[in-house]
């Protein structure tokens, strides 16, 4: 049921709280990130179409003033029907860090979303599976991420 759900987010966020390091024990660095997420229908407002778009956008900045990090990840989708949609992209990751030189990294993802909404709110997971590379080298690195969102 939603509630029993609910019940077990709220669980896993105390726990995922208690296990993280004491704020003062943190480093502690002041930035902004500011981002742009979107995503729809190429059928708009129609919506008879399955097939989607997908961009989300994001910089950077950090205590420094200076830029640190941008990503650009565009892609595309199909709709599963229900909540479901498989979606595949590519995404642009430049980074400046303090400490060295300037470097751009490439990742091909391939993603799940499914979503579900309710008389107590809604629920979005999103699995995504990356696969990336950068220009300073090296072989290609694979990455899982799970986000978990309940509103």
């Amino acid at each position: 049921s939603p509630l029993r759900c609910a019940r077990g987010l709220v669980v896993l966020a105390i726990l995922g709280l208690a296990l993280e390091r004491p704020l003062s024990a943190q480093d502690q660095q002041g930035g902004a990130w500011f981002a742009f997420a979107g995503a729809g229908s190429f059928d708009y407002p129609r919506r008879a179409s399955p097939w989607r778009w997908w961009l989300d956008a994001h910089a950077r900045f950090f205590e420094r003033s200076a830029f640190d990090t941008s990503i650009v990840r565009p892609g595309v989708g199909y709709h599963l029907g229900g909540g479901s949609t498989l979606w595949a992209g590519y995404a642009w990751i430049r980074s400046d860090p303090r400490d060295a030189a300037a470097f751009d990294e490439h990742r091909i993802w391939q993603q799940y979303t499914w979503g579900e909404k309710s008389d107590v709110g809604s629920l979005f997971a999103r699995t995504r599976l990356e696969q990336r590379f950068d220009d300073r080298g090296g072989e290609v690195g694979w990455r899982l991420r799970q986000f978990l969102r309940w509103t």
